[in-house]
């Protein structure tokens, strides 16, 4: 088991500022400059695939084995995204489905 030292209050608003500067910066993020930033995350996730999968051990108790292919599908499912988030967030037209104009009666119904 690990432990982990206690923050201070400075030392979390100081965390808590540099959280919310990273989201701001983000947010005005392109497409691309996200989807880079998201491929090379993957990559790095498979440079130091037994770094990671030791974490994922640790905390879950996986085998070696296991956790390797965790940290790899994990890669596999980032570069995916990185990939094609432009393509899944393109704005679309609004088109709703199944609505219908027409004459339904004094109850309702026909």
């Amino acid at each position: 088991m690990k432990t982990f030292e206690e923050l201070t209050n400075t030392q979390l608003a100081a965390a808590l500022e540099s959280a919310a500067n990273c989201f701001e910066k983000w947010q005005r993020a392109t497409f691309a400059e996200r989807g880079a930033i998201a491929a090379k995350a993957a990559s790095l996730m498979r440079e130091r695939i037994d770094e990671f999968a030791q974490l994922v051990t640790l905390e879950m108790g996986k085998l070696t084995a296991e956790a390797r292919g965790e940290v790899e599908l994990s890669a596999d499912i980032i570069d995916y995204y990185a990939k094609n988030a432009e393509r899944f967030l393109a704005p679309e037209p609004f088109k709703p489905p199944g609505i219908r104009k027409q004459k339904a009666g004094a109850s309702g119904i026909n």
